[in-house]
């Protein structure tokens, strides 16, 4: 941590003031999301098979040093995260659903979102609901009174109770990193999420940094409603 880290890539010039770590670090985890993690583009949990879970700790060095050096924390990890470092009673039953239907498939989560609104289930909707409650081990008949109640089992048990272990191995490589222990230890729920907030990319964030040297009155009105747009 005191020394730090450059990166370059192979036959390929550049100087790394901060813009090739953290494109290394965002490679990564688009790598590891692959290998180690299981999910979609909008919520991973850890793999529950194939991988020990020893494998787990070096990544949450990861998670810590890029972060510290780079400014770069997944948003893989996000609902995790919160459960980890601020403990699983920070979840309401709101965010489990949320978590949920993020991991889903879109087919699964429009269905599910279909089924928690619906007045009447047919017998094809009571086989899925059955089917999907299987995977939390959840053995309610399906009603449409319990279907939501349903969907937050099944999702503390896959998003929670699943990978605790190997989130937990993450976890201790998080507090590995030197000086790590003041970034994680105590944060609170309404911190994380702050943290969130702050690094995700949005229109606003874009166009707040850009800048252009405009020659011709054209070019200073498009680029007017370019910055102005969002």
């Amino acid at each position: 941590m005191e020394k730090g880290v450059t990166f370059k890539y192979i036959d390929e010039p550049g100087v790394d003031l901060d813009g090739i770590k953290r494109d290394v670090f965002t490679l990564f985890w688009r790598q590891s999301s692959c290998r180690f993690l299981e999910g979609n583009d909008y919520s991973f949990v850890p793999r529950a098979t194939g991988i020990p879970r020893e494998q787990y700790v070096p990544i949450g060095r990861i998670l810590s040093y890029g972060y510290d050096t780079a400014g770069i924390f997944p948003i893989l990890f996000c609902f995790q995260s919160e459960a980890l470092l601020c403990g699983e009673d920070s979840l309401t039953d709101d965010n489990l659903l949320e978590g949920i239907l993020d991991y889903l498939s879109t087919y699964e989560r429009e269905r599910l979102l279909r089924l928690m609104s619906s007045s009447h289930l047919s017998t094809n909707d009571i086989d899925f609901i059955l089917y999907f409650g299987e995977r939390g081990g959840v053995n309610f008949t399906p009603t449409i009174e319990n279907i939501r109640k349903i969907v937050v089992e099944v999702a503390r048990a896959v998003l929670i109770n699943t990978p605790f272990h190997s989130m937990g191995k993450i976890k201790d490589g998080m507090l590995q990193v030197t000086g790590s222990h003041l970034l994680w230890s105590g944060i609170s729920v309404d911190e994380l999420r702050q943290l969130y907030c702050k690094l995700l990319p949005s229109p606003e964030k874009v166009t707040a940094i850009l800048s252009a040297v405009c020659k011709e009155q054209e070019e200073e009105l498009f680029f007017f409603f370019l910055t102005t747009l969002y």
